[in-house]
């Protein structure tokens, strides 16, 4: 029987813009968890971006993006919503679609870098 090496989720930097609460690293720890389940190579780092926009007439004033490293391949997802809890809900299942789909050999990095 074959099974899935554990993949640990690396700690999050965080970079936090406009105001949310004190817990805010504590949420996006705990709402980003799942994503390392779907993962199948290490994750080597994730970068956080939460944004709050105070005068935004009428939009979506908080934007999360996440950018994770996955064993070199650059993955990266971005959402807005009217709160945070939202946004990453959206930011997750984003990433997930993502991981769960292989990646596209057509894609690669500018300048013949394999």
């Amino acid at each position: 029987m074959r099974t899935r090496p554990t993949i640990t989720l690396p700690v999050p930097r965080i970079v936090v813009r406009g105001e949310f609460g004190v817990d805010v690293a504590e949420l996006v720890t705990r709402k980003l968890a799942p994503v390392a389940r779907h993962a199948h190579v290490p994750l080597l780092d994730m970068h956080v971006r939460l944004t709050r926009h105070e005068n935004l007439a009428g939009g979506r004033p908080v934007i999360v993006e996440v950018t994770l490293d996955v064993n070199g391949r650059q993955v990266r997802a971005e959402a807005d919503a009217h709160g945070a809890r939202d946004a990453l809900d959206r930011v997750v299942d984003r990433l997930v679609r993502q991981l769960d789909s292989p990646p596209d050999p057509r894609r690669r990095r500018a300048g013949g870098r394999r």
